[in-house]
């Protein structure tokens, strides 16, 4: 179920932002040198963690072969 979500709300503004900052700051870390695969799997899980919060407010994706019973 999706949840109910104002994307014009302060509230919603103030979320987005602070997961674009915290986006660009772990892109930063990743991109450093001395990180080991751990280390990388663990920030682009966190990565992934916060678009998927972006994501709701928008539109889910719809299968092309959605309701064929085949």
């Amino acid at each position: 179920m999706k949840p109910e979500i104002e994307p014009g709300s302060a509230t919603w503004k103030a979320i987005e932002s602070y997961a674009d900052e915290q986006i660009t700051n772990l892109r930063l870390r990743n991109d450093s040198e001395g990180l080991d695969g751990i280390a990388t799997a663990l920030i682009r899980g966190q990565i992934k963690a916060l678009k998927a919060l972006l994501a709701l407010t928008k539109a889910p994706a719809i299968d092309a072969d959605e309701g064929r019973p085949y």
